[in-house]
């Protein structure tokens, strides 16, 4: 059942993890890691955010947040190492609709952080959040074609592929594919 919609995100809570990452809402002062992570060059080819980014964009995206959190259309959570709150990535949760119960899933991870699981810790934390505290039924997460290891942190975190989506993502001046993978609580009930 979902939950009631104003004040969908803003009854969250502030960190959600699982012992080893913690999300929590972003910060000012996450700003200069936050640029440092999204001027990574696989990071700008993997996903819409603009080369030459500046930390002013940073600044006005994360103060965003709250906005986006207050009309409950999406939120965006830093990724950090539980023990010592180390930043490893970013993780959000958006195009979020009441009326049909569903949102999409996104992440980057730090260099220095991949290939450790966070990318897919995260996005189970997230999915967590998604169906528990807001009462989702659907979950997407989008990666572009040749994406392969975004595509792996899907379903390794249980979402299952359905197919491509043609011209779905349009960023920096084209309109791309998209393999399209999905998450239902049953299927998580499944594994």
């Amino acid at each position: 059942m979902l939950r009631a919609m104003h004040g969908w995100l803003a009854s969250a809570p502030a960190e959600i993890g699982d012992g080893v990452v913690t999300l929590r809402r972003l910060r000012r002062d996450d700003v200069p890691w936050l640029l440092a992570g999204c001027r990574d060059p696989d990071v700008i080819r993997w996903t819409p955010i603009p080369e030459g980014i500046s930390g002013e964009q940073i600044a006005r995206w994360v103060d965003g947040n709250r906005n986006r959190i207050a009309a409950d259309s999406g939120v965006d959570w830093a990724v950090v190492r539980s023990d010592d709150g180390t930043p490893l990535g970013q993780c959000g949760l958006h195009r979020l609709s009441r009326q049909i119960g569903q949102g999409e899933v996104t992440y980057w991870v730090m260099p220095a952080a991949r290939q450790q699981g966070v990318a897919t810790r995260a996005v189970r934390c997230m999915t967590a959040f998604a169906f528990d505290h807001l009462g989702l039924q659907r979950l997407e997460l989008l990666t572009l074609l040749g994406n392969a290891a975004s595509q792996a942190v899907a379903r390794r975190a249980g979402f299952i592929p359905e197919g491509r989506r043609r011209g779905a993502l349009p960023f920096k001046g084209v309109r791309h594919d998209v393999e399209v993978f999905a998450l239902l609580p049953s299927d998580l009930r499944a594994q």
